[in-house]
């Protein structure tokens, strides 16, 4: 089985990384022993980045050669895209146009970890019209409410998000001899009052690209593999975030994490079976739980892709 795997962006949010990793490892699971081959759009992310950059600075130069698409010189049974797809952003992407063109060209598309990003009638209904007219062969929501807005528009199940599945292809726990907490705070300003009890504090950023100097505090934490990160939140005592791909990596690997709510992107904690809150609002999973969840997931997966392909 020849399957591409449209990758997500890794210097511009880490957390897109884990969504990756996870969604591999899962791809790894439906087939046996596929050929994965992975695709992006990322150099034009880049190129129009630079554009706008360009023009702030009153500079008129500009990017003038296209960037190579690799794409059109691959033939695949498969196209597999995990994460927050289900989003206008998406569809005026140049991503857009490299799916629909290898889906025209005879690949199945397959969605898993599918999430909206603002929930929106208007949002919904412009991505169930194209949903319509590009006829995944299955969509794997990572929430309740995506697949409630999809669910009429193809083989659809009620999933995960594929992050949960990073543990399984890296666990590097237990190398820590001193505690640390992490603070991941991206989206909002970390509060004041959070009390650490003296231990001290990694400060993680996970929108690398967008970092700048004002906003970097004691023990910053800036990498550009996504492996450091899972090797901080796997190791750490406490974890508090408004990151819902801070929130996620940490609960796996078993560290109670509060959640300081930033959108709606976080109603992927919801379809967790086996997600338990204290009285403080620290966030813990029971791992076996999750582990059986996930293996029935898959499950349901592999016997409807089989199913699809008779």
């Amino acid at each position: 089985m020849k399957v591409a795997y449209y990758n997500n962006c890794w210097f511009t949010n880490v957390g897109e990384a884990f969504i990756d990793i996870g969604a591999m490892n899962i791809v790894g699971q439906i087939w046996e022993k596929p050929t994965i081959a992975c695709i992006s759009d990322m150099s034009d992310w880049y190129a129009e980045s630079l554009r706008q950059r360009q023009k702030s600075l009153f500079c008129k130069s500009a990017v003038k050669y296209n960037s190579g698409k690799i794409y059109k010189f691959f033939e695949v049974d498969y196209l597999v895209m995990a994460g927050m797809f289900a989003s206008e952003v998406y569809l005026n992407s140049p991503g857009r146009k490299m799916v629909d063109e290898m889906v025209q060209n005879g690949a199945k598309l397959i969605l898993l970890g599918l999430g909206s990003e603002k929930y929106s009638e208007e949002e919904r209904n412009k991505l169930s019209c194209y949903y319509e007219k590009i006829k995944p062969e299955l969509i794997v929501t990572r929430d309740e409410k995506t697949y409630e807005a999809y669910k009429n528009c193809a083989e659809t199940i009620s999933g995960l998000d594929c992050a949960f599945w990073v543990k399984d292809s890296f666990d590097p726990r237990g190398v820590v001899k001193k505690n640390y907490n992490v603070h991941s705070f991206n989206r909002s300003q970390e509060p004041e009052n959070i009390g650490d009890d003296g231990i001290e504090i990694i400060r993680a950023f996970h929108r690398q690209w967008y970092t700048q100097f004002k906003g970097l505090k004691e023990n910053f934490f800036i990498s550009d593999t996504p492996y450091d990160y899972l090797t901080l939140y796997a190791n750490a005592n406490r974890v508090y975030t408004d990151l819902v791909h801070a929130t996620i990596p940490a609960l796996q690997y078993g560290i109670p994490v509060k959640y300081y709510y930033f959108d709606q992107r976080s109603n992927a904690f919801d379809s967790l079976n086996c997600l338990k809150t204290d009285e403080n609002g620290f966030m813990t999973i029971d791992e076996k739980k999750l582990e059986n969840q996930k293996n029935d997931l898959i499950q349901s997966i592999k016997k409807t892709v089989i199913n699809d392909a008779k």
